[in-house]
């Protein structure tokens, strides 16, 4: 089955009916580049023309149209001589012809019997298919053309390459399956053409390097075909490079030199190969450009196809090969190109012992240092191993490698590297890096008493550089709060952070320079950006922190990849997007499994909790990702307080047994702990008095309302904390003026909905129903904003056990008449108006004196009163009913 010719061979088909019915022939030119399949276009026609009574006759493939040739043809021994025209004129007068001259070889010769021909064509049933490439025809041929053109005896027929669904029709032919990635890089080498597409097939079905699993076709791994592995087999790689065969001798050799260079190139780097100038090889450029092996990619030019491009480098000897690269290294390494391509070139070119290679090796680490650690590792690394004897590069590169390594998130090997390293002497200044170096990877690793080991066999200061000193104790800091170990002195944002003080944590990360202004990457765990970061989370100032945290994520180094994954998912969750804070927390997971990186994991692992806790889909995906069950094995060591915490919630939802009681004992026994966790989660104080007073703990309760009311009197400047202490005191003591201030003044809708539920049941408490739905309706809709599901729905249960039968319209606060009081507050102005006293109003109203004197503060704070004559004057000049005045 030909596939992708169907308008062609309809076109075709169209030609022949027309000559057998009218008697009058017609030509049919067949036009197209090689390989396209052209002559499987007109053997189809030719199978078509015998089916409906013609004769055909075939002549071609570089040939000269002799006239004997075509009189043997036609009629073989009967007609070996004779006069073609009367040959042709015979054989018309017995039955249509189909004459086919594919590709012919011109000559006088054959002009005189193509002349014959034509002369027939338009008065005889006869089709001369004429196939030809898409070069200009000879003059002779345009004329002819012409004389048949002008008697509208003529069909031309373009035979372009295969689109692309052809294409997966043809593998699916000759296969019996879809072609996977590899076979379609493959045949998208041939452009189309119908011949090459064929012959690539045929080749690796020849080579048996094609194996089909459940209905998908892919290569084997011994035709892998790279140039450092397995190559293609010889066939495929020769119809591979079927555009390069017909380049010219000066062109091909150009490219062999170029594919040294790599798949794209600098024109100016092929000149300086090949020792010529750029116009000498302009015409060459063009060559390979009009051959489509070379195109022009972001103003440079490039190898078309990755799989082209590799055939011709393998076509090199290795040899030859390795003193290309070797000559590219060198000349990239001095025109300052990018250290990942000059990598590529050491990688197969390196020579044991040449001084100029480990030096090259040297300043390509160092220079990929500042971009691409993971280059640098590569690059140091290779020198190591190259250079084992060279006293002079040696320590350098070692403490490169390790560096590089760290950097590069690859912290087993460096740690591996650091030892190694550590059996040469390279000297006190080296070794002293190596062992900080150490104690970084150490850390990462979440190995942190290993690391103050490490630390304390290192002399003392001024032995040590400062600089080193300094570097890692803000590193130490920052672990020490990912862990959950509290610093010994704030000395740092982050060390003030642990200790409690979010206020004087604010102004020593304002105080530091940031450095973000110059694009510096963030190599360091104790980096200011990153400490920035944590302190405004601390806070609760997501814009603030948004932008510092989008920094981090363009200039974070590979390490630090999990951390920043970390701060956005805390940034999402405070900004109510569970789903988002899930996925972020999630890839941090994924980070430290994949790199060994831990020290962020039980962070991690809290706020993949809590984002989970708020939906119950996001239960459902959490508990089912196995990302997340190995983080739990993981930590169950940890000592984090925030990731106890999370995890009691999380039981409930597992039906497992909660450990209410172990984790609030633990907040009451910790208080540097206590501090911390109410600082990142100020609703985590509230929950922790509710529990104690379940489990009848008055006195922890107690403990825990005084420490974070030491928290707040620490700082003062700190609305989240501020708030925090005011939401436990009231939870604690049923202060109803307490929950409501904590209830409009927490930061996040989540705190916000939690206040006002605890507010909703303390008004329950003292009688006030009416009051505690209404701010149970604003807790409500909330919780909905901060894509809280399972807490909406758990309140909307609640309050349906109060007989409300159906959720109420939600509001977003309980101030919501028109001039900002409630009803209930209106009622309690109409009744004390009236000259009733609070315990009349409260027996009037079926609630506690306690909430109508709650009621009236906070109508006095809203109109801006201070007394009960006050009130009654506003009273009076409003009309009877406050509550229907105007605003």
């Amino acid at each position: 089955m030909l596939r992708g010719r169907d308008q062609e061979l309809a076109a075709g088909g169209d030609v022949l009916r027309q000559v057998r019915a009218t008697g009058r022939g017609a030509v049919v030119s067949v036009v197209g580049g090689p390989h396209v399949g052209k002559t499987a276009l007109v053997a189809k026609l030719a199978d078509h023309a015998r089916s409906i009574g013609f004769d055909t006759v075939r002549v071609g493939l570089e040939e000269e149209l002799q006239p004997d040739v075509l009189i043997q043809a036609l009629g073989g021994a009967r007609e070996r001589t004779g006069d073609l025209r009367e040959v042709l004129e015979r054989k018309l007068s017995r039955v249509p012809l189909f004459l086919v001259l594919d590709d012919l070889r011109w000559s006088g010769s054959t002009e005189a019997a193509l002349e014959t021909v034509m002369c027939l064509v338009v008065t005889r049933p006869l089709v001369c298919v004429l196939v030809r490439r898409l070069a200009q025809p000879p003059e002779h041929l345009e004329r002819m053309l012409k004389y048949a053109r002008d008697r509208d005896a003529v069909a031309d027929l373009r035979v372009d390459r295969l689109p692309a669904e052809a294409v997966s029709a043809v593998v699916k032919d000759r296969l019996g399956a879809v072609a996977d990635d590899g076979i379609a890089e493959l045949l998208a080498c041939a452009e189309g053409n119908a011949g090459v597409v064929s012959g690539l097939l045929a080749e690796l079905l020849h080579a048996g390097a094609v194996e089909v699993v459940d209905g998908v076709a892919s290569l084997t791994s011994e035709s892998a075909g790279t140039v450092d592995g397995h190559p293609l087999p010889a066939r495929v790689e020769w119809w591979l490079s079927h555009r390069v065969r017909r380049l010219s001798a000066p062109a091909r050799e150009m490219l062999d030199v170029a594919a040294a260079l790599g798949r794209t190139l600098h024109l100016d780097d092929v000149a300086r190969m090949l020792d010529q100038p750029i116009v000498t090889l302009v015409p060459l450029f063009r060559e390979c450009v009009n051959a489509e092996v070379l195109d022009s990619v972001a103003g440079r030019l490039r190898f078309r196809h990755a799989r082209v491009w590799e055939t011709l480098l393998h076509a090199v000897p290795a040899p030859v090969r390795a003193a290309l690269h070797h000559q590219a290294a060198q000349l990239l390494s001095a025109r300052g190109a990018d250290p990942a391509e000059i990598a590529e070139h050491l990688r197969h070119s390196v020579l044991r012992g040449d001084a100029s290679t480990m030096g090259m090796i040297r300043r390509a680490a160092e220079q990929a240092l500042a971009s691409s650690p993971a280059v640098a590792a590569e690059l140091a690394r290779l020198g190591v191993g190259l250079v084992r004897d060279d006293r002079a590069e040696l320590p350098r590169l070692s403490l490169i490698a390790v560096e590089a390594a760290v950097r590069a998130g690859a912290v087993p090997a460096a740690v591996e590297l650091v030892h190694d390293a550590l059996r040469q002497d390279f000297g006190s200044d080296v070794t002293c890096s190596l062992r900080f170096w150490l104690t970084t990877a150490l850390l990462f690793q979440d190995r942190c008493e290993t690391a103050a080991e490490v630390l304390s066999s290192l002399p003392s200061p001024p032995d040590v550089p400062a600089e080193l000193v300094a570097r890692h104790s803000r590193d130490d800091s920052m672990a020490r709060v990912l862990r959950g170990t509290p610093c010994e002195a704030p000395v740092d944002p982050v060390s003030a952070l642990s200790a409690g003080l979010v206020g004087d944590a604010l102004l020593m990360s304002v105080r530091e320079p940031c450095g973000a202004e110059n694009g510096r990457p963030v190599t360091r765990l104790g980096d200011t950006r990153v400490m920035r970061a944590m302190v405004l989370l601390a806070a609760h100032d997501p814009e603030a922190a948004d932008a510092v945290i989008g920094d981090l994520r363009e200039s974070v180094d590979p390490v630090l990849a999990g951390v920043s994954e970390l701060l956005t998912a805390r940034l999402e969750l405070e900004r109510g997007r569970s789903e988002y804070a899930l996925a972020a927390a999630t890839r941090s997971l994924e980070h430290a499994q994949e790199t060994g990186v831990h020290l962020h994991l039980a962070a991690a692992l809290t706020v993949s909790t809590l984002a989970a806790l708020r939906r119950p889909d996001l239960v459902a995906r959490f508990a089912g990702d196995p990302v997340g069950r190995w983080a739990v094995r993981q930590t169950r060591d940890s000592r984090l307080l925030a990731l106890d915490w999370a995890r009691a919630q999380w039981a409930r939802t597992q039906d497992g047994p909660p450990h209410f009681g172990r984790v609030v004992e633990r907040i009451v026994a910790e208080p540097c702990g206590s501090r911390v966790l109410f600082v990142e989660h100020p609703t985590a104080a509230a929950w922790t008095v509710r529990t104690a007073l379940r489990m009848d703990r008055r006195d922890w309760a107690a403990v825990v309302v005084r420490s974070v009311q030491e928290l707040a009197a620490d700082n003062p400047e700190v609305r989240s904390v501020v708030m925090a202490a005011a939401h436990a005191h009231g939870v604690c003591e049923g202060d109803l003026d307490a929950l409501e201030s904590a209830a409009t003044g927490h930061g996040d809708a989540w705190a916000r909905a939690s206040a006002f539920e605890d507010l909703g049941v303390a008004l329950v408490e003292v009688g006030d129903r009416a009051c505690a739905l209404e701010r149970w309706d604003a807790a409500t809709a909330l919780f909905e904003q901060a894509d809280a599901e399972l807490d909406a729905a758990r309140l909307r249960r609640r309050m349906r056990e109060f007989g409300v039968a159906k959720r109420r319209k939600p509001v977003p606060a309980p101030d919501s008449t028109r001039n900002g009081l409630t009803e209930t507050e209106a009622a309690v102005i109409e009744l004390v108006a009236a000259g009733l006293t609070n315990k009349e109003v409260a027996a009037r109203m079926f609630i506690s004196h306690h909430t109508v004197a709650f009621h009236l503060r906070k109508v006095f704070r809203k109109l801006g009163i201070g007394s009960r004559a006050d009130l009654i004057c506003a009273a009076g000049d409003r009309g009877d009913s406050v509550s229907d005045s105007g605003p």
